[in-house]
């Protein structure tokens, strides 16, 4: 049986490429792909797919920055303008984005306005993060030191109001956060503080967190090499971990591992259900199901490689 399926693809060189692909459930090697619609923009920095299968990205020009959404048949939904762009994501009728240095806003699609904006010193983009049917947001900073070393960051969830639910200050650098659907918050991060004779930080960990709606920690992990990228399915069953040396880590929400994997990629994501995995190394795309058997891989011509990775709750779509 062939199945149809959509793939999103960014490179920071601007091109968005919206492709479809038939193959068989458990095919490995190149699909057959077929280009729906492309967009051109000078800088691409950010994508996200919704629900619905609606696209957001940030795009960069020389004189403003745009937050831009279009849903899957090409058509434009709403645009937003601003001095620089860093990140957006798309959720129901809303977008969490981050622009003009360290302010970010939670914007509604239809009819199109603001909802609120609040500003984080030193937020980190990466950090960004937002559920429409959670009700609730992520953001955190990546500060430095009087000594201009990476210090240790906190991460906020804010409510639809923009109010904060809670806030911890962790023992990482961040360098992502996320939040499902059901209010569950992942935030990974790596060591920081004064280097070492070797160039490493000497102090914090390479680590996963893991908490509950209300802030309780479930879980802490740790890696040898510090992760890049994480994603979580609706109920907080299935934690996915890109690691900056190329592993990719499966654990449960208790922290326990249910498999690794080497040199797949640093960028990962997930659907709601936890049963399509999917995870990028340059140009090179591979879905993976929940046991962690390879259902395909491609590699996609894009200049400049692929530097990030979505998948929308359902599985259907790949960005």
């Amino acid at each position: 049986m062939r199945r149809k399926k959509w793939i999103i693809l960014a490179g920071i060189s601007g091109i968005i490429l919206i492709v479809g692909f038939f193959s068989a459930p458990r095919a490995r090697g190149n699909p057959d792909v077929k280009e729906i619609w492309s967009y051109k923009t000078d800088t691409t920095f950010s994508i996200s797919v919704s629900e619905e299968g609606d696209l957001a990205f940030s795009e960069q020009t020389e004189k403003a920055g745009f937050m831009r959404i279009y849903d899957r048949k090409d058509n434009s939904l709403k645009s937003w303008k601003c001095s620089s762009t860093q990140r957006v994501v798309v959720s129901g009728n809303c977008v969490f984005a981050a622009y003009d240095s360290n302010i970010f806003s939670l914007l509604q699609i239809k009819p199109g306005k603001q909802l609120w904006s609040k500003r984080v010193d030193s937020l980190n983009p990466s950090s960004l993060n937002y559920s429409y049917e959670a009700k609730c947001g992520v953001v955190g900073d990546i500060p430095m030191d009087s000594e201009f070393n990476l210090a240790a960051s906190t991460i906020w969830v804010f409510n639809q109001n923009g109010d904060v639910i809670w806030q911890k200050k962790l023992d990482i650098h961040l360098t992502c956060a996320v939040v499902n659907q059901k209010g569950y918050v992942v935030a990974a991060g790596e060591k920081f503080g004064p280097w070492d004779e070797d160039f490493n930080c000497t102090e914090g960990e390479n680590a996963v967190y893991i908490f509950d709606p209300s802030g309780k920690p479930l879980a802490h992990v740790r890696f040898d090499s510090p992760p890049i990228d994480v994603g979580i399915d609706k109920y907080a069953e299935t934690i996915v971990v890109g690691l900056d040396n190329g592993g990719m880590v499966l654990f449960n929400r208790n922290g326990e591992i249910l498999w690794e994997k080497d040199n797949i990629g640093g960028y990962v994501a997930i659907d709601e259900g936890g049963e399509r995995i999917a995870a990028t190394k340059l140009a090179h795309l591979v879905l993976l199901n929940r046991e962690g058997e390879v259902l395909w891989e491609s590699r996609q011509e894009t200049a400049g490689g692929i530097e990030g990775l979505v998948v929308s709750p359902d599985g259907k779509y790949v960005g």
